[in-house]
């Protein structure tokens, strides 16, 4: 329920307004209409014409629900279809390291449903824990280790790692690195944005996600080794 609500958040809060302020007008309009037409005999007709608008009122709920419902069912409809056929952005996902000791550590999951290859050029990470000087260290896994590097909270990739392009029926590309602030700082409510580079675009794609806070720890096979 909440990853729908997170998908849908704009509408549905527009929604709820807009259906909030309706009922209200129609609310007072009606208790307006109550103590004005007071004379018993003529109390029916003259709140007959309301009767109508208050009807349609009472029915849209259910329809803005199922308007949402399907909309959310064609999003996801045409975001498997663009995923399959490698039109799709890739994406992001920043995890907290499982345990307090580890609160420094920003884990990036990257997946590239696109057919494009992508080339990552640079990072940032802005988080209320955090200082424009903060020292920030980039590891990745062992296979891929020569692109460790130190910056700061902004910084340009020494050497750019890439993300091979999505091949139709095939399993995506993913990319998983950590960007480790100094021990005892905390990523957590942080920002994180990785800039990359897509073959054929012109233009940068930017990345961006806050750091989700969860037990979520890397596998055996996905670890990377600790600051010596």
């Amino acid at each position: 329920m909440s990853a729908f609500f997170n998908r849908n958040r704009t509408i549905i809060l527009i929604g709820l307004a807009v259906y909030g302020v309706t009922g209200l007008i129609v609310l007072v309009s009606f208790v307006s209409l109550n103590l004005i037409c007071s004379q018993s005999e003529t109390k029916g007709a003259c709140l007959e014409p309301w009767k109508g608008p208050v009807a349609i009122w009472l029915t849209v709920a259910p329809v803005l629900v199922g308007f949402v419902v399907n909309a959310d069912e064609m999003r996801r409809a045409r975001l498997r279809s663009e995923r399959d056929l490698g039109e799709a952005t890739p994406t992001i996902t920043v995890l907290q390291n499982a345990g307090s000791a580890n609160a420094h550590i920003a884990n990036v999951i990257l997946t590239n449903w696109n057919s494009r290859p992508v080339f990552l050029t640079g990072y940032k990470i802005e988080g209320p824990n955090l200082g424009t000087n903060e020292i920030i260290k980039l590891r990745f896994e062992e296979a891929e280790r020569h692109f460790n590097d130190i910056g700061k909270t902004s910084h340009r990739f020494s050497r750019r790692p890439t993300l091979p392009g999505h091949v139709s029926d095939g399993a995506p590309h993913t990319l998983y690195f950590q960007l480790r602030a100094e021990v005892g700082k905390s990523v957590a409510g942080a920002r994180v944005t990785i800039i990359c580079d897509v073959v054929g675009s012109a233009d940068l794609l930017y990345l961006k996600d806050r750091v989700h806070q969860t037990h979520w720890s890397p596998s055996a096979a996905a670890a990377i080794q600790a600051d010596g």
